[in-house]
């Protein structure tokens, strides 16, 4: 049976990250930022933070 799974994954840096408006409408994941934190450091760390646990696999 053939595999059914890459072996490989392929991340990409967070280059923008904000709210879509036109689809925050009925998301309810999605909200106004209020937070005095940039949302797009937030997402570059969180990335930065997956590729160390992803290279240690």
């Amino acid at each position: 049976m053939p595999q059914q799974s890459s072996d490989l994954i392929l991340m990409i840096r967070p280059a923008s990250f904000r709210m879509n408006e036109e689809t925050a409408v009925n998301n309810g994941y999605q909200q106004e930022w209020t937070d005095t934190s940039s949302p797009l450091d937030l997402a570059r760390e969180e990335f930065n933070g997956r590729g160390r646990c992803t290279a240690q696999l």
